[in-house]
């Protein structure tokens, strides 16, 4: 599962589809998010080495800095939290989730994909 943060910062790569710590940032603040740079920085380490971001190195003033990439994990992570329901729930509370959602009125359902940003 993604933190709140680690979801804004995905949420940003998304969009702008790569940058630089500086550069997620300055979108965060423009999101009325407000975080440090070395927040950032530690949640984009974060999020590449478990692959959820991808990073390239390029050289800037005299020495290197990293830009991030967005990487689409949406199925894997949907496979990863269908797995861990099954395994806290068991099978009978997986169907019971998916018997929930095929009975949702088609408002619900549409505000639950508004919040999954689908």
């Amino acid at each position: 599962m993604l933190g709140s943060l680690e979801t804004e910062v995905v949420s940003v790569l998304e969009d702008v589809e790569e940058a630089t710590i500086g550069g997620v940032v300055e979108e965060l603040d423009e999101r009325g998010v407000d975080v440090a740079y070395t927040t950032v920085s530690t949640v984009l380490d974060r999020l590449y080495d478990k692959e959820m971001v991808d990073r390239e190195k390029e050289p800037y003033r005299g020495g290197s800095r990293y830009v991030y990439e967005y990487v689409d994990i949406r199925d894997e992570y949907l496979s990863s939290v269908v797995d861990n329901l099954t395994t806290v729930f068991g099978e009978k509370g997986a169907a019971s989730l998916v018997n929930e959602v095929e009975e949702m009125e088609d408002e619900d359902l549409a505000d639950v994909k508004d919040e999954l940003g689908m």
